[in-house]
């Protein structure tokens, strides 16, 4: 073994160590956090998960949604994809606990909720959007209006944004944001309105990724078979065209 490999297995196993400490403390004070609303010791309980998960990575966060049944525990890496592997590791070493889901990820919350930040509230009502291809990633045209546009008022959109298409899809399938102030004037009869962002970027990203698919296909037939308009024997093409088209 190479000291490479042996400071990769204890790194392995360190962090292995990290996560079962974490879970066999969530485990004994996992009551604590199934109605946190109201009590009066909230912050110091708050803290207290915080440092825990610090002690596995500096980059987790969490949340709970506790108020039903089950109560939700959502390990988030608060928007560092880098983290990402490391969310659902930890996800993965979780164990069963009675009462709870334990889910990786803050998870799609809708596009129907005002944010109040400071001196300034910011809704659907005031959000417009427009969609193009960045990539392998869906870009976003973000439009405001009836609100001046500010760093606060980004800040909020940001937030809205995570809330409507979750953390996951924030961090691994939109490209470029884009902002911009519309002036009353303005005719938005070709933007959409923010409620309508999660199912148009879903719909969206899925014809993108399709057209993708759709021209590998095509360029890989094209290598297979030579160029589709010179003679090829009939069986070659057939044959080269079931390779491809099998795969499923």
């Amino acid at each position: 073994m190479t000291d490479c490999e042996a400071v990769s297995l204890f790194n392995f196993g360190k962090k292995s160590s990290r996560k079962q400490a974490f879970w066999k403390w969530f485990s004994s004070n996992q009551q604590n956090y199934t109605i946190l609303e109201g009590q009066p010791d909230v912050d110091r309980l708050i803290n207290e998960v915080g440092d825990q998960l610090r002690r596995v990575d500096s980059r987790l966060c969490c949340e709970f949604s506790a108020n039903k049944a089950p109560a939700e525990f959502i390990i988030s890496a608060d928007g560092d994809e880098t983290a990402f592997p490391l969310v659902r590791g930890l996800i993965s070493s979780a164990p069963e606990i009675s009462g709870w889901e334990i889910i990786a990820f803050r998870q799609r919350g809708g596009a129907e909720c005002t944010i109040g930040m400071g001196d300034i509230e910011l809704g659907p009502a005031q959000m417009w959007f427009r969609l193009e291809g960045d990539g392998d990633r869906v870009g976003i045209h973000l439009y405001f209006g009836g609100i001046e546009l500010n760093d606060e008022v980004v800040g909020a959109a940001f937030i809205l944004l995570d809330n409507a298409l979750g953390e996951c899809d924030m961090e691994t399938k939109v490209g470029f944001i884009e902002r911009y102030q519309l002036k009353p004037e303005d005719d938005v009869s070709q933007l959409k309105p923010f409620e309508k962002l999660p199912e148009a970027f879903d719909a969206f990203y899925a014809m993108t990724h399709k057209r993708r698919r759709r021209a590998f296909s095509s360029a890989a037939f094209f290598i297979f078979c030579g160029n589709p308009y010179r003679p090829r024997p009939a069986e070659v093409r057939i044959s080269s065209w079931m390779l491809l088209g099998t795969g499923a």
